[in-house]
């Protein structure tokens, strides 16, 4: 497999002084060591056209040199998973999909992606849930923890208030003949077994329909350890 795409970001690695760091800029190592996980990633991209791609390449630049102290690569993975939501359009049967840049009004802030289908136009905002403090804190000690199979009252919160922010930014972009407004929610679980999965799978989704209403859609997919979404239904959202 050619990994053009994210050789593309190694050259920006290449270009900056501090390139070592930088994410990609041990690139050939990383595809020795990881390659399945980079493969995912390199799909991911290589859905995007020439355009969205040069849009959102440029989007990624700043956050190749963003490592946290606590959550490490968090902002820069959160920022991938967008094309995620662009496949995602795609995969509806959108013709186009298109980035939608940051509002220039203060304290606006836009929705990821616009997707045509024929005069119809979904708009969507990508939003991942990451691993809780505690179970990171939890990991970094290694300490065992229980793991529940059951919506707490947590993540409940947590859906609820992302749903929100994503209905806020949705709404703030006009556009005509929007068909459907959609928050596309990524969940990277807390080390969750596939029999735990299995349970909360059905009760998150119940919970988020919940949350929709008439053109807004709130739909959600595990992460695994991979970046990849896992699927635990025989039917599509």
């Amino acid at each position: 497999m050619e990994f053009n795409r994210l050789y593309e970001l190694k050259n920006i690695c290449k270009e900056n002084k501090e390139q070592r760091d930088c994410y990609f800029a041990s690139l050939d190592q990383m595809l020795t060591e990881q390659n399945s996980s980079y493969s995912l990633l390199e799909d991911d991209l290589g859905r995007l056209d020439d355009s969205a791609w040069s849009f959102f390449r440029d989007e990624l630049k700043p956050y190749l040199f963003k490592k946290d102290k606590k959550r490490g690569w968090t902002q820069l993975f959160d920022k991938f998973n967008e094309a995620k939501g662009y496949g995602y359009l795609l995969d509806k049967g959108c013709s186009s999909v298109e980035f939608i840049p940051p509002s220039r009004v203060k304290g606006v802030e836009t929705p990821d992606l616009l997707g045509r289908k024929g005069e119809e136009v979904y708009l969507c905002e990508v939003k991942t849930i990451n691993q809780s403090d505690i179970h990171r804190k939890r990991v970094i000690e290694r300490k065992a923890g229980s793991v529940g199979d059951q919506l707490n009252e947590g993540l409940r919160e947590q859906l609820k208030a992302v749903a929100g922010k994503a209905r806020t930014q949705l709404e703030s972009y006009k556009c005509k003949n929007v068909l459907s407004m959609i928050a596309y929610i990524l969940i990277e679980n807390d080390n969750w077994q596939p029999e735990a999965k299995k349970k909360l799978y059905p009760q998150i989704k119940s919970y988020v329909t919940s949350l929709s209403e008439e053109r807004f859609e709130v739909h959600f997919f595990f992460l695994g350890s991979n970046n990849c979404i896992e699927d635990y239904t025989c039917s599509s959202f």
